[in-house]
């Protein structure tokens, strides 16, 4: 195998273990989502949204990475986390 083969691996096994914590993310999302429609609140909350975006971005610039593009994957997991609570309504 090629160095170039084995780093491809390394990325393949990193994006499965990225998938796997965005499935546990979206397991507590759905939990969650059924405690807000037991409390009949709103599955939106925009000030939780916006703390969530700014932590993704502070731990990013942290770690050397894009701010703007780890707010733009903040966004969008909280967009998957939103869909799934949705579908308990």
């Amino acid at each position: 195998m090629s160095s170039h083969e084995g780093l491809r691996k390394d990325i393949d096994d990193i994006d499965d273990r990225i998938l796997l914590l965005l499935a546990e993310r979206m397991h507590v999302a759905t939990r969650i989502g059924a405690r807000k429609k037991d409390a009949q609140v709103p599955v939106r909350d925009r000030e939780r949204e916006n703390e969530v975006v700014r932590h993704w971005e502070d731990r990013a610039l942290a770690l050397g990475l894009s701010a703007p593009l780890a707010a733009r994957i903040a966004q969008i997991v909280m967009e998957m986390s939103r869909d799934a609570q949705e579908a308990l309504r």
